[in-house]
This record gives structure tokens, sequence and C-alpha cells, in this order.
């Protein structure tokens, strides 16, 4: 589960041009330059413009040069002055700036990036089609997981310049406000999505960390459509701060519970054997309704709290084989080798697993590999005396064999109750209880 890329302060560079000195331009407050005018006229109108320069924002521009190039007016009419999008209507000593500073609260105009002279000759897309296209921008960035910033990039802002010279990139700032109202509309979208559910919803949940040592825990949502097809999407995952008591962690749920109504829905709830978890789901069973809501834990992680205690028992030929693995990972020049060894045999080259206490079946995994790259890894034996340091004897290598053939059953169950297509509680009676 991605997290959220943080998202800094950005700027903005009004860089417009003057077409023309020699242009007559509108002034806001609506009189018009004419040829026919005597001198007294056209002074009276400089005054007229120099007091509208003083009213506008410090940009840099007069209101002239600003009326006549300022991207605001593709979005403001300079008539009416009024705000698209709540309908605010701004004086007519309010400048450019301020307006752009608006619609940018709106998600409405984007903040102009450093332009030649010459962009600002080219024509931009209409509101629609600048919208339509920036909420494509959103969902690349959000799919594939991008940083904010990357819509600053030079190089991005030019691949977009010669793709669509019309459309004006957005800055991080406005990617991140909408990305942000996306969320919230899908999230009401989600919420009368879960009202028409028929009947009655099961939950699972987890909590895990991140690279970065934060806390996650993530909602999912089960449940039996009127097509009778079970399905199921993620409610929420957010960031969980402080310690993961089992108050914490009950009082998260409930809230997210609440906040969808599905304190009638709900009907039980599947977390793994923590502590912590258990703790949690049984002060949440009481807070709805104890004669319905049912708590479970999940089988696949009982099957492998039972592997690791097996495991445990034979730890040291297995921290001799761990050992070995991690030589080789960490050594270019080694898995080179092992490499070339593959191509000679005409052989996919597999590289070693290292496996991770929170991973299950991690182990097995690791084991199998070793006995798949067992007959190359001895051939290094030859040229690297470091590696028959590591390297297991005849009978550690028997033990391995007999415990790949072992393991695999209970990778092979672990796999059968993950799935999420069938009521696995069910599958588990009938293929592991009964037989």
């Amino acid at each position: 589960m991605p997290n959220p890329s943080d998202s800094s302060s950005e700027y903005s560079s009004d860089s417009e041009e003057v077409l023309s000195d020699n242009i007559d331009i509108e002034s806001n407050d609506g009189n018009h330059g004419n040829e026919d005018n005597d001198s007294e006229d056209h002074e009276n109108e400089d005054n007229n413009n120099d007091d509208d320069e003083h009213n506008d924002d410090d940009d840099g521009e007069t209101s002239k040069e600003r009326l006549a190039t300022s991207d605001v007016w593709e979005f403001v009419d300079k008539t009416t002055r009024k705000c698209p999008s709540c309908g605010k209507i701004f004086k007519k000593s309010t400048g450019t700036s301020s307006i752009r500073s608006h619609l940018q609260n709106h998600g409405i105009l984007l903040v102009k990036a450093k332009q030649t002279s010459l962009d600002n000759f080219v024509k931009r897309h209409s509101q629609k089609i600048q919208l339509e296209k920036t909420q494509k921008v959103v969902e690349w960035i959000v799919l594939d997981l991008q940083p904010f910033k990357v819509v600053e990039g030079e190089a991005f802002r030019e691949m977009v310049s010669k793709l669509d010279p019309q459309y004006q990139v957005p800055s991080r700032e406005t990617i991140k406000k909408a990305i942000i109202k996306s969320f919230e509309d899908r999230k009401t979208v989600v919420k009368n999505f879960i009202k028409n559910i028929p009947g009655k919803v099961a939950l699972t949940t987890d909590i895990w960390s991140s690279l970065k040592s934060e806390g996650f825990l993530g909602i999912t949502i089960h449940f039996i459509d009127e097509n009778w097809i079970l399905r199921h999407f993620t409610l929420d995952i957010f960031r969980f701060k402080g310690a993961h008591t089992g108050q914490a962690i009950a009082d998260e749920i409930y809230r997210i519970i609440i906040e969808h109504e599905l304190q009638l829905k709900a009907m039980a709830i599947t977390t793994d054997n923590g502590s912590n978890m258990v703790s949690g789901a049984n002060i949440l069973k009481a807070k709805l309704a104890p004669n319905i809501f049912t708590h479970y834990r999940c089988v696949a992680h009982i099957l492998n709290l039972i592997v690791m205690a097996g495991l445990s028992i034979i730890k040291n030929p297995i921290k001799k084989l761990r050992n070995l693995i991690k030589l080789l990972r960490k050594s270019t020049k080694l898995l080179e080798e092992l490499e070339n060894l593959a191509k000679a045999d005409k052989k996919t080259f597999l590289r070693p697993i290292m496996d991770c206490k929170t991973r299950w079946n991690s182990t097995f995994k690791m084991i199998n590999r070793a006995c798949i790259l067992k007959e190359h890894i001895e051939m290094l034996l030859v040229r690297y005396s470091n590696v028959r340091n590591y390297f297991p004897d005849e009978q550690e290598w028997e033990l391995f064999k007999d415990l790949d053939e072992f393991l695999q059953q209970f990778d092979d169950a672990t796999t059968e109750l993950s799935s999420q297509t069938y009521p696995t509680i069910a599958h588990f009676t009938n293929n592991f209880i009964i037989y």
C-alpha cells in the first residue's frame, strides 16, 4: 500500500510580455481610447490607467498589459468579473494576481511556469478541456505512484509542451489539491455504494510499518452482491500514529465503521494473531453487537506460526544456510559466476532468495531456491574459499531437501487460504480438517 508523498510549497512566476505599446486596450473602468479624442482626453485616459495600475497587484505589469495577456480572462469574464466556481464578483480594483490566487484555490487556474515570450502567444485550452486533461495527469500520478513534483520537472514540461502546446501543466500544489478533491469525491461514492449493499459485510484488517517505520492500518470490506458474487475492496488505509494498543486499534476501526455507517451491516472481522489485534477485536465486538459481531483469527497466519515454531528446532542448519545466501547476494562477482554457470547449462538464472521472518513461507522459498542452486554453488568452492566456510555439509543438504518437500504443503495451504474469491473458512474446513 502505497505512501502518499509529501508536497512542498510551490512558486509562481508571472512572465507575460507586452504585445505592443501602440495597441489601444480597454481599461478596467470601461473608458476607450479613440483616435478622434483630443490630447486632453488622452491625458485623462492615461491618468485613469495609472490609477488602475496602482490598484492592481505589484507583479511588475500594468493593467493594460495584464488585461491583454493574462490567462485569468480565459476563466473569468471581463465584463461580469465573476468566479466560475463560487460566483464571487471581483472588484474592478482587484488585480489579476489576486484573481489568479482565488482561481488556484478552486483548482481552476494553474500556476504559470517560466515561459519564453513566444509561449505567451499560444492559445490555451478552454477551462473544460484543461480540467479534463489535468484529471488524466492526476490519474497517472496516482496509479503509477509518481511524486507530485514530477509535474514541475523541466523535462516533463518540455515533453508535454511538445505533445500539446495548448495545455498548461499544473503545479504540484494544484495536483495535490486535485488528488485530495478526487479522493473526497470517490469517498462519497463509496459511502453511497455501501448503503446499497443488500446484505451483511465482513472486514479484514492488518497493521504494518513502512521503510520509514511509520505505522499504517488497512481495512478491506467483503460482501456478496445482488448477483451472489463475492466482492471486496479497500475501505480505508491511513497512517496509524501512537502506540499500537488494542484500545487504539479498536477506536480507529470503530471510527471507520461509524463513518461508513456499517455498525448494523458489519458481522465479522478477521485479524492476525497478534495480542494487540486480538484485544482490539474483542473491544470492537463489545462496542457493536456481541451476539452478532464475530472475530476470526487468520488461519494462514496460524499455519505460519506453526511452521516458524517447527523450524526453531533446527535453527542452526538454517542459520548456516542463511549466512551462505547472504554472502552470495552481497557479492556481485559471485552472482555473476552463478549467472554464467546457468547460461552454460542453458538454464534461466535464478537469484538466491533471502528469507524474512515477517514474510510468510519465505524460509521455505529460501530453502527451495538453495536446493535448486546447490550444484552451481558447489562449483564455486574450487575458486572461492570463503564460500566453503558457509557451505552446508551433505547431511544438512539432505535435511533441506526433506524440508523443501514437507514445507511445500504449507505453502500450498497458505495460497489456498489467502484467496479473496471464495469463503476461506469453509474451504479450510473441507480441505484441511476433514482430510
